[in-house]
């Protein structure tokens, strides 16, 4: 009887706002604020064909199998290490780089170390065998490299920068790059957007601070 009464007074479904469902729902303790790291990563302008060798922190060296090469496992470039001759190469695009060290100068190579043939035996670097030997010919410039064992990056123009006023304003914007930069006219300050984060400099080539 007592269901039976219920039963009377209650509908069988009922309709309530989400609004009043959320506010009534308990509420989770809010997560602590993360602090994050707005210290600015080294930036590198280029104004030709350019890369960033980015390898995070010291390189780690791993052996190819089979060869008496390197490779540094902790870059995303094919970047490998005749020891026996403390030279590097490093693959990009069609050619092929050389330095004495990572930071050092970098040059175009047609020759490669005869134990390079190897690699693309390797499943890991299978994608090299149609540059290994090197291409006889190549259309690619031989790129500049900036390299960084910390956080970077790169503004990369084509030739000196070239601006665009933004109307009924005091910006102009970069128009061949494509990074995100402006100028702020009245105290031709620079504005670099990168991973979220604004950063600024009185000179392209820095120092850049947080803005």
């Amino acid at each position: 009887k007592m269901e039976q009464a219920f039963k009377s007074f209650v509908p069988p479904t009922f309709s309530i706002s989400l609004f009043h469902l959320i506010s009534s729902t308990p509420k989770k303790e809010a997560p602590a604020g993360v602090q994050l790291n707005n210290d600015p990563p080294k930036i590198f302008v280029g104004y030709r064909p350019s890369i960033l060798l980015s390898v995070n922190g010291e390189p780690s060296l791993s052996v190819v199998p089979n060869t008496n090469l390197q490779f540094v496992a902790n870059t995303q470039w094919p970047l490998f290490l005749d020891e026996s001759a403390s030279t590097y190469y490093l693959a990009v695009g069609q050619q092929w780089l050389t330095a004495s060290k990572l930071d050092g100068q970098w040059s175009a190579t047609k020759k490669l170390p005869p134990e390079m043939s190897k690699v693309p035996q390797d499943k890991q670097w299978s994608g090299l065998k149609k540059i290994i030997p090197p291409p006889a010919n190549t259309k690619d410039p031989t790129p500049d490299v900036f390299y960084s064992d910390k956080p970077a990056e790169i503004i990369l123009f084509e030739g000196q920068p070239a601006y665009t006023q933004i109307p009924d304003t005091q910006l102009q914007y970069a128009t061949n790059t494509n990074s995100v930069v402006f100028v702020y006219k009245p105290t031709q300050q620079f504005y670099y957007l990168t991973s979220g984060r604004w950063f600024s400099a009185a000179d392209l080539q820095g120092p850049w601070s947080y803005a």
